[in-house]
């Protein structure tokens, strides 16, 4: 499955606040502004290791892929047509893209995820959703995800939203040995950036979910270590064992020392690197024909993928512009408690 963005994403922006919900509400926090809880869901493992997330959708049991690195949800085409519910044009002007396929329908239905109800809500319609588990009939994106506040707890598999009325600083209520947190910058897309350090160098990161392996890219591994394809301890890898949304570029291994993510390190961490030569995002808006405004998005400058995300326990605060980290339990160096 391909994102509809990744290293950039070209939409038509002026009319993407069309299709974000505005159907998914949780209920009304409580006086002393304590954290007010909509779902806790128990998350599984597709066959291919991403990670699924149960829903209710027409009041029929389903599975979607939790991805932050998609700015919308999705449900396959086959899943909308067993719905029977009538499919309608996304709005002229709007160009999006995914799993290399054009999207050009929605569906207005219901759904349940947890305590959250929806009566309407527009899944947009891909013809021929790419899986590698039966059981998922669709991508829940941040469309739906950005709504709360979002606890990720992978080790745990535990996915747990929020209402996003509450407290700034007291989200994190499980016993820990230390917290700190980053900000969270959103791109216009919806798209989400946090700052994470390997071996020294900061660098602009996205969450993915839909990523097994977490990947810097080649023009960054050269621009800020000074690596090439010879350097010591450089090993190609065959693109035949990479994973499916990245078959189409080099891979390499290198030995980093660490990966931190707001002071919780991973040491060793598994790194790939991936030959994004001859590309570039520079995030600028640029009129088109037919009077279209196009901006290229994306622009990370490295993808954390599930391995390193299972070693945290995470905190995702969109009402503050924050993300909380802790360690999760025995798979990574805890970070140093803040100073009272």
């Amino acid at each position: 499955m391909k994102h509809d963005s990744f290293w950039r994403l070209c939409v038509a922006a002026f009319a993407l606040g069309s299709l974000l919900p505005g159907t998914a509400h949780s209920a009304p926090a409580q006086a002393d502004c304590s954290l007010q809880q909509a779902a806790s869901l128990d998350v599984i493992a597709a066959a291919d290791g991403t990670v699924l997330v149960p829903i209710m959708i027409e009041n029929t049991p389903r599975y979607l892929t939790l991805s932050f690195d998609n700015s919308f949800t999705y449900i396959g085409g086959d899943v909308a047509a067993e719905l029977k519910v009538p499919t309608t044009p996304i709005p002229k002007g709007i160009a999006i893209n995914t799993d290399d396929q054009a999207i050009t329908r929605r569906i207005s239905t219901s759904f349940q995820l947890g305590l959250i109800n929806a009566r309407k809500f527009e899944f947009l319609v891909i013809p021929q959703l790419r899986r590698h588990d039966p059981r998922q009939a669709g991508i829940i994106g941040m469309s739906i995800l950005s709504a709360y506040d979002v606890e990720l707890d992978l080790a745990d598999s535990k996915l747990n939203l929020f209402s996003q009325k509450h407290c700034p600083g007291k989200v994190v209520y499980w016993p820990n040995s230390g917290v700190t947190a980053t900000p969270l910058v959103r791109q216009p897309t919806g798209h989400m950036l946090v700052t994470i350090e390997l071996d020294g160098h900061k660098l602009q990161s996205a969450f993915d979910t839909t990523a097994a392996r977490s990947y810097v890219p080649f023009s960054k591994a050269t621009a800020l270590y000074g690596l090439s394809v010879d350097s010591p301890g450089m090993v190609s890898t065959p693109r035949s064992e990479a994973e499916e949304n990245f078959r189409t570029m080099d891979h390499y291994r290198y030995p980093f020392k660490s990966l931190s993510a707001s002071g919780v390190t991973i040491l060793n961490p598994e790194i790939y690197i991936l030959d994004d030569r001859g590309q570039s995002c520079d995030g600028k808006f640029r009129a088109t024909a037919g009077g279209q405004t196009r901006a290229c998005f994306g622009g990370q400058e490295f993808i954390l993928g599930l391995k390193s995300l299972r070693a945290m326990r995470i905190f995702i605060a969109f009402s503050e512009k924050k993300i909380y980290y802790t360690a999760a339990t025995g798979q990574a160096t805890p970070a140093t408690p803040p100073t009272p």
